[in-house]
This record gives structure tokens, sequence and C-alpha cells, in this order.
């Protein structure tokens, strides 16, 4: 097998992988989801989507170190990621985090 069709295997075993957990999020079956996601991540690790949908999940079972963990990882892969920021923000609010400063610097908390 080609080093490009190994790739493309992982590549395709991976989407399922997603395409699985995001049917076990439709049954809110979230733990089995955050499993699927996890070994898409770990077939996957630069693929933001994952990252994000499994931080969806956290976010369902109010673990929000995790949201965060997910979200950040997910913001470092892909920098215009709305759906990742609006979790890291939604994070801070449940976490308490009062942002004081400028625009500039909510922005700058907002991409790390």
């Amino acid at each position: 097998m080609s080093p490009m069709a190994a790739f493309s295997s992982v590549a395709k075993q991976a989407e399922q992988l997603r395409q699985d957990g995001n049917n076990y999020f439709k049954k809110d079956r979230f733990g089995a989801a955050i499993d699927a996601y996890t070994e898409a991540i770990t077939l996957c690790p630069n693929i933001p989507v994952y990252w994000t949908n499994r931080a969806l999940c956290h976010r369902k079972k109010n673990n929000w170190t995790r949201v965060e963990e997910d979200c950040r990882k997910a913001i470092q892969l892909d920098n215009s990621s709305v759906k990742a920021k609006e979790l890291k923000m939604e994070y801070w609010s449940e976490a308490g985090i009062i942002l004081e400063g400028t625009h500039s610097t909510f922005l700058e908390l907002l991409i790390t």
C-alpha cells in the first residue's frame, strides 16, 4: 500500500468516526460521541472539527475544563473557527472569568 493510500484510508476511518460521533450526539449519547471523536482525533489530530465536536459533547456533560482544552486546540488548528471561539467564550462565562481591558486584549485571549 502506498503512503498516500494509507493516509487516505486513515482519513476515511477518522471521518467515519466523526459521523458515528455525530449520530451518537443526535441521540444524546455524549459519552459514546466523545469516544468516537477521540478515536478520530487519535487518527487525524490536525482536523479542527473533531476537537470542536468533542468540545460540544463536553459542554453537554458540563465538563467545562475539557471544553476549554478542546476549543483551544481547535483554535490553534483553525483560527477562523467561530464555533470553537463561541464555545470558549461560553466556558469563560460558566467559569465566571471576567475580562477586563481593551477590545484587543479580549481578542488576544480569544485566539489563545
